[in-house]
């Protein structure tokens, strides 16, 4: 935390009214924490979650920016964005489960050359090594076919629950469970 940015205690509720406010592209830097995607067979960590810290990119249109990437590399803007499976849309970057209506997801965009970092990562509440379930790990996509350009928009949605801290213009909010 900076010297000039505030902290303050939030709740979810609050959280996502915060986040649904959010109307232009917009930085932020989060803090969660999530389950590592893993095969279950076999695999005795199943379940060890992650601790991460990064800057995103939220507030912007998907659709927008990978036409915009691709008038930058001179490819012609044809591109048309499906909907999130199993998510719509009720703000710019928040989405809410077509199957559980209390349910919500933050959309941010990722990028390669961002500070983002694996803070931890736990096991039955204990810091474990990587490299002990590194091997069950499902390899995640970055890219999509479906994008012609070369600079492709990487975006990913999170959980609203698995937020702990959320910094937004100058505002550190620290989240209550």
């Amino acid at each position: 935390m900076n010297n000039t940015e505030t902290k303050v205690l939030i709740n979810q509720t609050e959280l996502l009214r915060l986040c649904n406010l959010v109307d232009k592209s917009t930085f932020v830097h989060i803090l969660y924490v999530t389950t590592v995607d893993m095969n279950k067979k076999g695999n005795p960590y199943y379940g060890t979650t992650k601790i991460v810290s990064g800057n995103f990119l939220i507030g912007n249109t998907y659709q927008s920016r990978v036409v915009t990437n691709g008038v930058k590399e001179g490819i012609e803007a044809d591109f048309k964005a499906e909907k999130p499976k199993g998510k719509s849309h009720i703000s710019k970057c928040v989405l809410r489960s077509d199957s559980e209506p209390n349910v919500y997801y933050l959309m941010y965009e990722f990028f390669d050359n961002t500070n983002v970092k694996v803070l931890d990562y736990k096991f039955n509440g204990d810091s474990i090594a990587k490299e002990l379930f590194e091997a069950y790990i499902k390899k995640a996509s970055t890219t999509s076919s479906r994008q012609p350009q070369e600079r492709k928009v990487v975006v990913r949605t999170l959980k609203l629950t698995n937020i702990k801290e959320f910094s937004l213009n100058g505002t550190k909010y620290v989240i209550e469970d």
